[in-house]
């Protein structure tokens, strides 16, 4: 299973069985869900709303295998978003165990994800970075 907020060709491509996107742009919303409905074979769910709303509420369903997250790169407070971001998956038990958290950012900022995780690798491509997050070993 993938929580997914990038393209959506980028979670059932690779044969995820349940998605889920949360993005709190109407627009986006709106294009998502017609690219969804006209793509997507496996389970799906679509959450209109900000992602930190949804984790708290719980909307975000089962524990994923992979989660990706693509905060806005042109925010001042991109690393508290960042951190946030995975305190929150953290906390909402959104990662299965031995789940992966893929980070967007730009290829200038260093991944700095915390303590409670480990970059597991990091791909560059163009001006974006791609961080491969696992938790850290307790």
């Amino acid at each position: 299973t993938a929580w997914s907020a990038m393209p959506p060709q980028a979670a059932w491509s690779r044969g995820a069985a349940h998605v889920c996107w949360v993005d709190s742009g109407r627009h986006v919303i709106s294009v998502l869900k017609q690219n969804v409905d006209g793509m997507c074979d496996a389970r799906k769910q679509v959450c209109g709303q900000d992602v930190f709303l949804a984790l708290k509420k719980r909307l975000v369903g089962d524990p994923y295998d992979i989660i990706f997250s693509d905060p806005p790169y042109d925010r001042e407070n991109l690393r508290d978003v960042q951190g946030r971001v995975l305190e929150d998956l953290d906390a909402a038990g959104a990662l299965a165990p031995g789940g992966l958290v893929v980070l967007e950012q730009n290829v200038r900022q260093e991944p700095r994800p915390g303590e409670a995780w480990r970059v597991a690798d990091c791909r560059d491509y163009g001006e974006t970075r791609l961080v491969f997050l696992v938790k850290a070993a307790k």
